[in-house]
């Protein structure tokens, strides 16, 4: 699977992110959705801390931010919710999948 520069969703449930880790290409628009019955936020955080914050997002409502070309992780968390952390991955190339197991087992 080749990953494009395309919108991709990430789903707020249980007071979790689903997926929590995504690789992606530059340019790559990123949708939370609260599934949640309480209001969540989504906060970059860490070194990405400023980057972007949403706004208080009720149950149904989203949030798009769609991320550069500057490679990176970018952390991100709901402040009200300590434990509810996750990460965006940056990668330039033709393939981010798998790209780990590349790199691992070249020598």
């Amino acid at each position: 699977m080749t990953p494009s520069t395309k919108v991709t969703t990430i789903h707020i449930r249980n007071n979790t992110f689903v997926p929590d880790q995504l690789t992606v290409l530059p340019g790559t628009g990123i949708t939370w959705i609260n599934d949640d019955s309480v209001t969540h936020l989504v906060k970059a955080s860490g070194d990405s801390k400023g980057k972007f914050t949403s706004s208080e997002m009720v149950s149904g409502a989203h949030f798009i931010y769609t991320f550069g070309e500057t490679p990176g992780t970018y952390e991100f968390g709901d402040p009200s919710y300590p434990d509810m952390k996750g990460a965006i991955i940056v990668m330039k190339g033709d393939s981010v999948v798998g790209a780990s197991d590349v790199i691992s087992t070249s020598s």
